[in-house]
């Protein structure tokens, strides 16, 4: 019954290649061919029928001509062990001459002619293998598979990746789409950034008054939170319950709640705790994990007389401490371990020794010398604060970001150091995890993500023995089904260098005077003489594009990329020309006609999977933040400029 259902399964949703992280260790056996048939056996029903993974191991089998039958020739089996013992026993009955770590998500495959045998101590790690197994089988040369084992595990215990929903709330089908992405890449924590100045992506029913239009109702969050579950993936919440709570007090009805003038709620104000819980009950019965994230960063403030005589008497840091306990309490209520952002802690040390040590600090650092001189002189070297908070006794994650900041239109090389480092350091220096971040989705183009995500996602599990090269081919072998030469990853990484910063986009997109004024003064820019290599990125990467299997909308996306960043290049090689010289006219109009090309690439690349009719303006910096926009703009400036 179980090999009938997936077969059909595996018709209804087809589960194309994603690529594995090297497995820590890997035992050859003999060389055997691919049998006719096959049969998958769950004796203690560890796995659901339609879980993924055994829908990835049918669909590899499947397509590599052995049919599901009910007496098979090739027999695989899943083994969920309650104890390490048990499972230490039937690995050495197998014949494997090593131990796993005692980890629920340590996983091991054994693989020979006759079948396969997976076996874990929880039923993640067995998601896991069942994936490891399909990107062997998958792998494997058309004249044999290569048997033996596989014995793998997590250098991180805490691989977690964040969207800002708070900031653009984008269509349903793509936080699905990511969610699908994240479990194929053993990520197994997907934080969802809920709330933040301009909006609420969860419309409370407590207080729905700030929720976007688009917002998730607690039924939909609440199916969200099921799907996840049967991808392996924990959902975390992230609501602002200090700063950043923009969404609520400038609404009339919540204004009395924040210190006058700021965005940050009053703990001095009666109110204000009855709001964190409302909303805290209300998430927690939705999120059934045990962890909840407040956020608690970049707090403004105080500017109330209460607040402004508390920090006189007490200091600021203890200002932060008592709402942070507070928070902290209210959470425990509904049997929540506190997540938030380490900043605060940093800039008023004394709060840190205040706090409760079961928080756990997502440590955010978008370069290696923040608040780090010795990362500064050696980026070998972890972050200061990763040793400060370890030392008072908590738990530390560490937090880069794949998009912040002046960074614009997909994740740059500078945001993929950052992460890829992050996650060597903190695998190397036995921290909790890692938590990747995306902010403001405006900025980027959406289907752009995949491969730093990808490359993030492999990071994590594989820690210190991360080898980025092999993983971006194997990325990209398996995502798209191209094989990647010198020449072509040269010509990613070209794209990945020259990816542009707000700064750029000011300089070159001309949107007023001061923007052309920066041009004409020759400023440095990371756009600046390379429309030749420009061109040749884009040629050689539209040449690879007869090439793509599969995944090709994704593939389109970094020809977007490129386009945006060729486009950019031509403004930088011809704007004296077209901003001084009185005969330049056809040089304008052919400007007008490409901008207006981009303008229709990044519409075509935001359709899909956002909402045009709502891009979060009523927030002061989304304007600025909007990568669509600085090109409507750009646009509408041309019109100003003489056409003869």
């Amino acid at each position: 019954m179980r090999v009938l259902f997936l077969s059909t399964f595996l018709l209804v949703f087809p589960l194309p290649g994603f690529p594995q992280a090297p497995a820590k260790r890997r035992l050859p056996g003999p060389v055997f061919s691919m049998p006719g048939t096959f049969s998958i056996e769950d004796p203690a029903r560890a796995l659901p029928r339609e879980d993924p993974g055994l829908a990835r191991l049918g669909e590899v089998l499947v397509r590599k001509g052995c049919s599901p039958a009910e007496k098979a020739t090739f027999h695989v089996k899943l083994l969920l062990f309650k104890e390490a013992s048990s499972l230490d026993a039937e690995s050495a009955r197998l014949g494997c001459p090593e131990r796993l770590p005692r980890l629920e998500e340590a996983f091991f495959v054994h693989l020979a002619g006759e079948g396969a045998e997976v076996g874990s101590l929880g039923r993640r790690g067995l998601f896991y293998g069942l994936l490891a197994l399909a990107a062997w089988i998958d792998g494997s040369s058309p004249k044999g598979i290569r048997g033996g084992w596989i014995l793998d595990w997590p250098s991180l215990r805490h691989r977690a990746y964040m969207l800002d929903m708070g900031r653009l709330v984008e269509r349903k089908d793509y936080y699905r789409k990511v969610l699908r992405f994240l479990a194929f890449h053993r990520f197994n924590t997907f934080v969802l950034h809920l709330s933040d100045d301009p909006t609420t992506a969860l419309r409370f029913k407590s207080h729905p008054e700030p929720a976007d239009p688009h917002a998730w109702t607690p039924e939909e969050m609440g199916a969200f939170v099921k799907l996840a579950g049967k991808w392996h993936v924990s959902l975390l919440p992230e609501v602002e319950l200090f700063g950043h709570v923009g969404a609520w007090v400038r609404r009339p009805e919540y204004r009395a709640l924040a210190e006058p003038g700021l965005l940050t709620l009053s703990p001095h104000r009666p109110g204000t705790y009855r709001l964190i819980r409302d909303l805290a009950r209300e998430a927690a019965g939705i999120f059934p994990g045990s962890l909840f994230h407040a956020g608690l960063d970049e707090v403004a403030g105080p500017s109330s007389k209460e607040g402004k005589a508390f920090v006189r008497k007490w200091g600021k840091g203890a200002w932060l401490a008592a709402h942070v306990i507070r928070v902290h309490d209210i959470l425990g209520e509904s049997s929540k371990r506190m997540v938030m952002w380490g900043d605060m802690l940093l800039r008023y040390p004394d709060a840190a020794g205040r706090i409760p040590r079961d928080t756990l600090i997502y440590d955010w650092h978008y370069g290696t010398s923040f608040l780090s001189p010795g990362a500064k002189r050696n980026p070998r070297l972890p972050p200061e604060s990763w040793v400060r908070f370890r030392e008072l006794g908590f738990e530390v994650a560490a937090a880069p970001a794949l998009m912040n900041g002046s960074h614009r239109l997909w994740p740059d090389q500078d945001r993929l150091t950052n992460t890829l480092g992050s996650a060597r350091l903190a695998a190397r220096y036995g921290l909790r995890g890692v938590c990747v971040t995306q902010w403001l989705p405006q900025r980027y183009l959406p289907d752009s993500i995949w491969l730093a995500l990808a490359l993030s996602g492999d990071a994590c599990w594989a820690g210190t023995g991360f080898h980025r090269e092999r993983a971006e081919k194997a990325f990209f072998r398996a995502f798209f089904g191209l094989e990647m030469g010198e020449d072509d990853l040269g010509a990613l990484h070209f794209l990945l260098r020259r990816s542009p910063l707000m700064e750029d986009l000011l300089r070159l997109l001309w949107f007023d005077r001061k923007g052309a004024d920066r041009y004409l003064a020759k400023g440095g820019s990371r756009i600046r003489r390379c429309l030749k290599e420009a061109e040749a990125a884009l040629g050689r990467l539209q040449g690879l594009s007869g090439k793509v299997t599969r995944h090709r909308p994704e593939f389109q996306e970094i020809l977007r990329v490129a386009r945006v960043i060729r486009h950019l290049a031509w403004r930088e090689a011809h704007g004296r020309a077209l901003l001084l010289s009185a005969s330049a006219g056809a040089l304008r109009q052919e400007c007008r006609k490409r901008t207006k090309a981009v303008l229709e690439e990044i519409r075509a690349s935001w359709a899909p999977w956002r909402y045009l009719d709502n891009r979060n303006h009523h927030d002061p910096y989304a304007a600025r933040d909007d990568l669509m926009a600085c090109f409507e703009k750009a646009l509408e400036a041309l019109k100003a400029l003489p056409r003869r």
